[in-house]
């Protein structure tokens, strides 16, 4: 897993986003995190302490939970820093509750991991008796952009070399 997260990526890999994750993570950071990739992701690469909250819909699966969490955990918790993880696909469900975010002033950081498709779903397909893919491919958006079209400080990363610097300013601006 440590060779994992320390290769460099063009295009970026996600596992080079949680080290950078786990770097500016206070010891007592909040988690919402997202279904899908990021749940199996996030539990293997997240260094989660006894001292912080961390928040999923396992049960019911609910795609666009993340942002609606980190909304409750930043209400909830105004001392602590909290991270929002989401899929580009669960991102798309929610995404116009940033301008909350920006409303209510809540110092949240949002992280959306980009593929292009509901690729949770994926394999559960390729277990089906039919050719081809249903459903699952999304067009590729830049988040950055809709977020600052909200007023919200983004950037767009696609390489590993340029994640310290994004994270330093999440940081920064939260």
């Amino acid at each position: 897993m440590t060779k994992m997260t320390n290769r460099p990526s063009d295009p970026l890999e996600f596992e080079t986003v949680y080290k950078e994750i786990n770097r500016i993570a206070e010891e007592d950071a909040l988690f919402s995190i997202d279904v899908g990739d990021n749940i199996i992701n996030s539990f293997r690469y997240l260094h989660l302490t006894p001292k912080n909250k961390w928040t999923i819909s396992a049960l019911f699966a609910s795609m666009g939970y993340g942002v609606p969490g980190s909304l409750a955990g930043a209400l909830s918790f105004p001392e602590r820093q909290i991270f929002n993880i989401s899929g580009d696909g669960a991102f798309s469900m929610v995404m116009q509750d940033i301008i909350t975010q920006k409303k209510y002033n809540l110092p949240v950081i949002n992280i959306i991991t980009s593929n292009a498709s509901l690729n949770f779903i994926k394999p559960e397909q390729d277990n089906l008796p039919i050719p081809d893919h249903s459903g699952i491919f999304i067009e590729d958006q830049d988040f950055a952009m809709i977020a600052r079209g909200m007023g919200v400080e983004a950037v767009t990363v696609t390489k590993s070399d340029d994640l310290p610097a994004a994270f330093d300013k999440a940081v920064e601006v939260t």
